[in-house]
């Protein structure tokens, strides 16, 4: 601006539109200065600060601003003191006017009775550091000193929102300093940018521009994704949540009903009591009870993110419970078959133990031959050929991990007595459960002269006896007793059993449920991991429960799914391998090496439903030196032209590697034709002659060390005539 008041053509150009400050991306040079006509500031620094003709903007502000000002305010030492025009700006949410002037600075004013005093521009004392790393949730210090005469005023601004704060003043977390520098305490990721010094007085302004890098890792679960963990009612459960990240994140766990628990020390507690969360993350639920299960979440966070998983959490309560009556009282004849229900239901599934009168113990599927007693899958007890000696108190307990249950049969013997009419004398129960896949077994013992014939009619309203079924599977023995093989849920009906003479006939009516469950590999949760020895031997377990029974299948870590079937026609087809899938679900291997590292995972399958497992398999190596096992083979004799066999059998970890050294002190190679090594060590030589003879050295090495075996060939010459 001219000394008579005319506008600079330039200054004119840029007060025709609202000034700005120019965003300064990261990656430009940091020497690059940014001024500006007038920093904006807060309202809250010290009025004795505060120049009259400056109007501050707030620091802290939860919206971004519009763009700052960018202009150059140099005061021409001719000028004089004429205010320049009101320039405004507009920011988020707030709306503010930025006013400059031009005071007469184009002299020394020298006062009455003083000296002359040199005023000027303010400079500012650049830093030696343009970038600043802090740690998220510390504090950070940006550097700004400045000189001048007179005072001039600091400010600090936000570039990336425009925010302002004035020296001497404190908002929040921001505090700049008398002496101008920038506090910012428990710095957060979103801190981080560049940040702007600004200085005036009347004769000008200096601005320097620094940027703030804030370090900070987002937050990891360590645990699983999804689990699935089943606790007894009653019981306790711990269930770990291992979260990293920087800064350190805070671990929440969200509980079925939405209730939030954090970890505090030593330990959060939720408004349950049972419930409670440790200082390292972990949740811990005492004396479960059925409202507890559900699925919980564990949330860890940070000023950096969050990151969570979720566990499904079961509650097993449900006790034996005995579908038949828990005392009877039955008489059969002797000579005839006995068939003793007890079959029950429970979580997890009951165990079927009798005990005979004499004190016997029989669980399922036990064969007692010396005695005609059998304990059925289903926990029925057969006896045949009954006498007296049958006779007495029979009592049969299920029992699980939550209780226990009995019932008791008190057997009667009587003699066969001859009846006219047919009359059914023993069935069995009115209802039955039997499960999918197994053998269902219905009993209808009939007296009666001449002797009743027993016929049955199935849920579909086809009749069968001991002379004709329309189905392999179902057979009618001649006592009148039906069986069914391969249970599927089509069995599932009414039974009608008829006994029929020319006296008369007698009938009962039984019901058959067919059980059904999804199939589920039992106690996924231990097996995760599972380290073996190298060389030595792997197994592990696929215990899967299903009804139908489940079918059991292994993916080992090349892709290859294997199972009992497969592995049945490996073995006629003549192929050797290395593993056994037993018909339990159990996967073994033998001399387990590397390739043998890596995931396993056990699949489940039956008709409802499929369940899986995955086992990681790590390989230990233990490392042991060469040992040549039979040295006592020092002296080998051999008649010329025939074949001779030199054994070096070893042992080691890793592999030893055999070297065959001729006589002439020559390794032997395997592409001679005349030179074999067998996998195990063994040397082959064809057609001795007699420069073979002399001493053969077989050389074993791994990284553990070495072992040395000296043989001595003789070849023998015998004559033609010989």
């Amino acid at each position: 601006m001219s000394t008579t008041g005319g506008m600079d053509p330039a200054l004119r150009a840029t007060i025709q539109e609202a000034p700005r400050i120019n965003h300064i991306p990261d990656d430009q040079s940091q020497d690059q200065q940014v001024t500006t006509s007038e920093p904006r500031r807060i309202s809250e620094f010290h009025p004795a600060t505060q120049p009259p003709y400056y109007k501050p903007a707030p620091f802290v502000s939860d919206h971004p601003t519009s763009q700052a000002i960018t202009m150059s305010s140099e005061i021409s030492p001719s000028a004089t003191a004429t205010p320049t025009p009101t320039v405004a700006i507009q920011t988020l949410p707030f709306t503010e006017g930025l006013r400059t002037s031009r005071p007469d600075v184009s002299r020394n004013h020298q006062l009455p009775g003083q000296g002359s005093t040199l005023r000027g521009k303010p400079q500012i004392t650049k830093s030696d550091f343009q970038t600043f790393t802090v740690e998220a949730e510390t504090d950070a210090q940006l550097p700004c000193g400045a000189e001048g005469e007179p005072m001039p005023f600091l400010s600090w601004t936000k570039v990336a929102s425009g925010a302002s704060i004035a020296k001497n003043t404190r908002v929040h977390r921001f505090e700049v300093h008398p002496n101008g520098t920038l506090t910012i305490r428990n710095t957060q990721p979103m801190d981080g940018g560049q940040y702007l010094c600004t200085v005036q007085n009347q004769y000008g302004t200096d601005q320097m521009l620094l940027n703030m890098v804030v370090l900070s890792r987002h937050p990891r679960v360590l645990q699983p994704r999804h689990r699935d963990i089943a606790v007894r009612l009653g019981g306790d459960v711990n269930v770990e949540c291992n979260v990293e990240g920087h800064p350190t994140p805070r671990v929440t766990w969200v509980l079925p009903n939405h209730v939030h628990v954090a970890a505090a020390a030593p330990f959060g507690v939720s408004p349950q009591q049972h419930v409670a969360v440790f200082s390292n993350g972990t949740l811990r639920i005492s004396q479960a009870t059925l409202t507890d299960r559900g699925i919980y979440k564990c949330i860890g966070s940070s000023a950096a993110g969050a990151d969570t998983v979720s566990v499904r959490l079961s509650v097993s309560a449900l006790p034996p419970v005995i579908q038949q009556k828990q005392h009877e009282n039955t008489t059969l004849t002797e000579g005839g078959t006995a068939y003793i229900h007890c079959t029950a239901t429970g979580a997890p599934q009951p165990v079927i133990r009798w005990t005979t009168p004499d004190g016997v113990k029989l669980t399922a599927s036990q064969f007692v031959t010396a005695r005609n007693l059998l304990v059925f899958p289903n926990g029925t007890l057969y006896m045949r050929g009954l006498g007296p000696g049958n006779a007495g108190r029979y009592e049969c307990s299920a029992s699980n991990g939550v209780a226990s249950s009995t019932r008791t049969v008190t057997l009667s013997i009587k003699r066969n007595l001859s009846s006219a009419k047919a009359s059914i004398t023993l069935s069995s129960p009115q209802r039955t459960d039997v499960v999918y896949g197994g053998r269902l077994l219905l009993n209808c013992v009939a007296k009666g002269e001449p002797e009743p014939r027993i016929i049955w009619r199935t849920p579909s309203n086809k009749l069968v006896d001991a002379q004709y079924s329309f189905d392999p599977r179902i057979k009618v023995f001649p006592n009148g007793t039906l069986t069914i093989h391969s249970v599927t849920d089509k069995d599932s009906g009414d039974y009608l059993c008829v006994a029929r003479n020319k006296m008369g006939d007698d009938y009962v009516l039984l019901r058959v449920d067919v059980l059904t469950k999804p199939a589920k590999i039992e106690q996924k949760q231990h097996r995760s991991s599972q380290e073996v020895v190298y060389g030595g031997d792997l197994k592990v377990d696929c215990v899967a429960s299903g009804l139908p029974n489940p079918e059991i299948s292994w993916a080992l870590p090349d892709g290859t799914m294997v199972n009992p079937v497969k592995q049945r026609d490996s073995v006629s087809r003549g192929r050797t391998r290395r593993y056994v899938v037993f018909d339990n679900g159990t996967l073994f291997f033998n001399h387990v090496g590397m390739p043998e590292e890596g995931d396993y995972t056990c699949y489940a399958e039956n008709q409802l439903g499929k369940d899986e497992m995955k086992v990681r398999v790590k390989v230990k190596v233990a490392s042991s030196p060469p040992q040549i096992q039979d040295k006592d083979q020092k002296i080998v004799k051999v008649f010329y032209g025939e074949t001779m066999t030199l054994r070096c059998h070893t042992t080691g970890e890793p592999k030893p590697v055999i070297t065959w050294i001729s006589p002439t002190h020559r390794v032997i190679s395997p592409a001679i034709d005349k030179y074999q090594v067998l996998d195990d060590g063994t040397l082959v030589v064809q057609r001795v002659q007699r420069f073979d003879g002399g001493n053969y050295t077989c050389m074993s090495r791994n990284n553990a060390g070495q072992d040395n075996k000296v043989v001595r060939l003789d070849v023998l010459v015998t004559s033609p005539n010989d």
